[in-house]
């Protein structure tokens, strides 16, 4: 059995100076696996170490002799039976066989703690006076070494921050801009699993936008309510998870047999006071678990993140407004706005390359009875199956229009002497159609009729305008469901 009694002054010395060497350690672990280790060696008993963050205790010394393997050496008491909140009063720990051992708290109140185990009772005597100050020596030496690793990780998450905000600024649309994310949180983090999921404002739900490790194809009709599982309530919290054996919290799921390792985080993407997603990281490829540094280091990236993410939905909203603002809502055409942008676009690109384009105007023949004895409703179905003609009727080149009311016009900025022919194509196009399949209450006859105006090198627009749309009124002149001229 240690007692503290054989313990001299030059011992006590010894143990001082060996608390104050650990300070040039490279790392905590290995400050405090020396501590114990130079300690040990000064007391011919084994003292031993433990670090926890957040969660028990843990021996940190692989030495079997730290353990009590040699025999007659005391074996160090069980992490379970250690005090929570070691009290600083130091008092003594049951250890196998009635051993006894004086745990001394280290560095407390950081996010990582260490405990020091003494054998025997160090609350009398000469080792009662030393304690203190041997707690006070190895905390600070502890303490320095923290600062050193801080410093080292403050720089590795400047280096992460920077390498990914420059590169996420050339990153554009979204699928490429999920899959950078989740490839850089797994580097960043050393994770084998990653996913990138977001909120979908429309669907009021949360759908996995990307992954790395597992195919995509695993999860993309996955579609999350908030509040619900982890992703859910992550998302609702907006407040990081980060846990390190998820066989120790109660009420979690068995997990998927994808993971390997019982660890993972979730982290909220924030963009001011709104979530817009979710980013869970699993399974570190060393097999540890993920630790508060790796959290901090995603929280850096999830912010980062947001801004890339907010960018590709304003992108989004503006390409959305800007197409709203050009387009047709009954019959998904162009509108009148745009032909009229669009025109002077093609006539200027005309007097540069010295091609002519031609404009067609066609009119719905008889279109008012339509609206009059079967109502709106069929008009517009009506409208939309001539503007669905005339799209399958032309080249992708082609800019089809609808000027207003049952009257369209198309654009055509290449081979404008093929205008007139394609105008043919598409009043035939419509007579044939099979109009009866619309299902109307009675028998339609839709006919279109159609002017064609082919532009001279430098011609103003009002001018061509004004041509192609006297040359609709002459083929409705004609009898209507005709092409004037029909032969150019």
């Amino acid at each position: 059995m240690f007692s503290t009694a054989g313990v001299t002054r030059d011992a006590l010395h010894a143990m001082w100076q060996a608390c104050r060497a650990i300070s040039a350690e490279p790392d905590l672990v290995t400050a405090c696996q020396q501590l114990a280790v130079r300690l040990s060696a000064i007391l011919g008993a084994p003292a031993v170490m433990y670090r926890r963050e957040v969660s028990a205790w843990k021996l940190l010394s692989s030495d079997p002799g730290l353990r009590g393997a040699r025999a007659g050496e005391p074996a160090p008491p069980d992490p379970n039976v250690l005090s929570p909140e070691p009290a600083a009063a130091y008092p003594t720990v049951s250890g196998p066989n009635d051993t006894r051992w004086t745990p001394v708290p280290l560095d407390t109140g950081t996010p990582y703690e260490s405990l020091l185990l003494l054998p025997g009772d160090w609350h009398v005597g000469a080792a009662a006076d030393w304690l203190p100050r041997l707690a006070a020596t190895a905390s600070m030496a502890i303490r320095l070494v923290a600062s050193r690793e801080a410093a080292a990780r403050s720089a590795v998450l400047t280096g992460v921050a920077y390498g990914f905000a420059r590169n996420l600024g050339h990153v554009t649309g979204h699928r490429l801009l999920y899959r950078y994310i989740v490839a850089a949180a797994a580097r960043a983090a050393n994770a084998r699993l990653v996913s990138l999921s977001v909120y979908d404002a429309k669907e009021g739900t949360i759908a996995v936008s990307a992954t790395h490790g597992y195919p995509d194809a695993a999860v993309e009709d996955v579609r999350i309510a908030p509040g619900a599982g982890i992703i859910g309530g992550v998302f609702s919290s907006k407040k990081p998870l980060l846990v390190r054996d998820a066989t120790r919290v109660p009420g979690l799921s068995p997990r998927s047999t994808r993971y390997q390792t019982p660890s993972f985080m979730a982290l909220p993407i924030v963009s001011g006071r709104e979530a817009i997603g979710v980013l869970t990281l699993a399974d570190r490829a060393d097999g540890a678990p993920f630790t508060r540094d790796d959290l901090a280091a995603m929280r850096l990236i999830a912010a980062l993140a947001a801004l890339a993410l907010v960018r590709e939905q304003l992108t989004a909203l503006s390409r959305e407004l800007a197409n709203a603002a050009a387009i047709d809502p009954l019959t998904d055409l162009f509108n009148r706005r745009y032909f009229h942008k669009r025109l002077e676009a093609e006539l200027e690109r005309s007097r540069r390359d010295g091609m002519p384009i031609a404009i067609l105007m066609l009119d719905v023949d008889g279109f008012k009875p339509v609206n009059d004895q079967l109502g709106h409703p069929a008009g517009d179905l009506v409208l939309r199956t001539v503007a669905e003609i005339i799209q399958r009727a032309v080249r992708a080149s082609d800019v089809c229009t609808r000027y207003g009311g049952d009257e369209f016009a198309i654009i055509v900025p290449e081979n404008a002497v093929t205008a007139a022919h394609t105008a043919g194509r598409i009043r035939q196009r419509v007579e044939s159609f099979p109009w009866e399949s619309l299902g109307l209450a009675q028998p339609l006859r839709v006919t279109i009729s159609a002017g064609v105006g082919i532009g001279q090198i430098g011609e103003g627009a009002d001018s061509l305008l004004s041509r192609a749309d006297e040359h609709l009124y002459q083929a409705k002149a004609r009898g209507r469901n005709c092409v004037y001229p029909a032969d150019l």
